[in-house]
């Protein structure tokens, strides 16, 4: 309880330095610092320069920088081509000089020589570095905490962090522990895929295999592709054919299918002979999962679908990536009772996390994958209005929102399964807020919000238009 008010006072304090930060201005061509009250804090006599973070920022002349504080005292030579002075520094600043990159502190002292080719910022402890074109990890006193050997490493600072871990050395690639920055796997595998349960799919020669975390192999590389296990089964595929393999390697499923999904909740589903089916982990098709209705001989659909008789499907062709396995290439498609593909979908609108379809009021929201525009599809897969919007929703109360560009500004309001406008704002609303709109709400007891954005100064972020299915607008204000 004591540390808290003391929190708040640092974390304010942080705040108010920020605040009272001189701002720039330019005389005669030169750029100074002001403080808010008019007093000049720094003379106007820099080229260039930039905004002040926890009391420093750069500035340059002669097309060379060094660092200065709000005095204007200058903390270092104007020997360095570039200074990262950025919000989230944590005190170790990036700077470039002569083409090479290092590290300097808050006060201008230099912290790590520029000596590297690259240096990526600080991520606790670690930064990524490059010296003779390969990569490494240095802590803050310049100490390498692991070689500059590597051909890849991920950059930290990126905010794609799921395969940080993987290394790649002379095209093979392997696993170092993000925590203690040592080798887990050696780079011995051409491609590699995420840790999960201490088990990873990797691949060498073409062939794919799983690895233990202690670089164990658990199933050799020998399979055309191979999946995790999944309730003690891991899909395994050889000459085009799926099957299944338990974890001492043993073939429990024959490799016999098309086409076959990983086993969840006791099920896999498979294709036999062009037919979708789905089998248990002892290979017995006789069964069906709690959620799949049979209707006919050779005929599964989704018990929520079954009413309107299509389900999403979504498929993936597997590759290997340039620095991990991975699933690439994945589309949607929507599949009738007779297994035939219906209509293709550019994303997973009408798809939800397990593949079903995602149909409201008999219509589904698709996407063409060429022009990028919206329409519906009824549930046979006939496309019923054709894909001409720029924004859609889905069907609500029969109506749905659709927003369509033409002569330069947006036609916004609700659409009937007729494809034509119910309800369009008035000229003077399409005007005010066409360019402004974000989207609009499913209608619920007859009644729907449609929320505007800021985009540009005409826009207002916080309004909202309630209206009814006469178009009738019953609220205009905000929130």
């Amino acid at each position: 309880m004591k540390i808290f008010p003391l929190y708040i006072f640092i974390f304010a304090s942080v705040i108010n330095l920020n605040a009272q930060r001189p701002e720039q201005f330019f005389e005669n061509k030169k750029l100074g610092y002001k403080w808010k009250t008019g007093r000049v804090a720094v003379e106007p006599i820099y080229e260039n320069g930039g905004y002040f973070v926890d009391g420093i920022t750069y500035v340059e002349i002669n097309k060379k920088m060094a660092m200065i504080d709000t005095a204007g005292k200058v903390l270092t030579p104007f020997k360095y081509d570039y200074v990262a002075v950025y919000d989230n520094h944590q005190g170790t600043i990036r700077v470039i000089m002569d083409g090479l990159s290092g590290f300097i502190d808050k006060k201008g002292n230099e912290v790590i020589p520029c000596k590297y080719e690259e240096v990526a910022e600080f991520i606790g402890n670690r930064s990524r570095v490059k010296s003779g074109g390969k990569y490494g990890y240095i802590d803050r006193r310049g100490k390498i905490i692991l070689k500059t050997i590597y051909d890849y490493l991920p950059d930290e600072t990126n905010a794609y962090t799921k395969w940080n871990g993987i290394v790649q050395l002379n095209s093979k690639y392997g696993y170092f522990d993000t925590a203690t920055s040592k080798e887990i796997l050696p780079a011995l595998y051409d491609g590699i895929g995420s840790f999960e349960n201490s088990m990873a799919v990797v691949t060498q020669n073409s062939k794919w295999g799983i690895v233990s975390d202690i670089g164990k192999f658990i199933i050799p590389c020998k399979y055309d592709r191979i999946e995790l296990f999944r309730e003690r089964r891991a899909l395994v595929v050889s000459n085009g054919k799926h099957g299944f393999i338990d974890q001492k390697d043993s073939l429990v499923i024959p490799f016999m299918y098309e086409n076959a999904t990983s086993f969840y909740n006791g099920f896999a589903e498979a294709t036999l002979n062009g037919k979708t089916i789905f089998i248990d982990t002892l290979n017995d098709r006789t069964k069906l999962p709690a959620d799949v209705i049979k209707l006919t001989a050779n005929q599964n659909v989704y018990k929520d679908s079954v009413s309107e008789g299509l389900r999403g499907v979504k498929k993936c062709e597997y590759k290997v990536g340039i620095d991990y396995v991975s699933y690439r290439n994945c589309y949607y498609t929507f599949i009738d009772m007779n297994n035939r593909e219906a209509f293709i979908l550019a994303d997973s609108l009408s798809i939800d996390e397990n593949g079903k379809c995602l149909m409201k009021e008999g219509m589904a929201l698709v996407m063409n994958t060429n022009t990028k525009k919206f329409g519906y599809i009824d549930n046979k897969g006939k496309l019923v209005i054709p894909c001409t919007f720029d924004k859609a929703e889905r069907f609500s109360e029969g109506l749905a929102f659709a927003a369509r560009l033409a002569g330069g500004a947006y036609k916004i309001g609700y659409i009937a399964k007729t494809g034509k406008y119910s309800i369009a704002l008035s000229p003077i609303y399409n005007k005010n807020y066409g360019g402004c709109y974000y989207g609009g709400e499913p209608f619920k007891n007859g009644k729907a919000k449609m929320i505007l954005r800021e985009n540009g100064s005409d826009c207002d972020r916080s309004a909202t238009i309630m209206i009814d299915k006469k178009g009738i607008i019953t609220k205009l204000g905000k929130g």
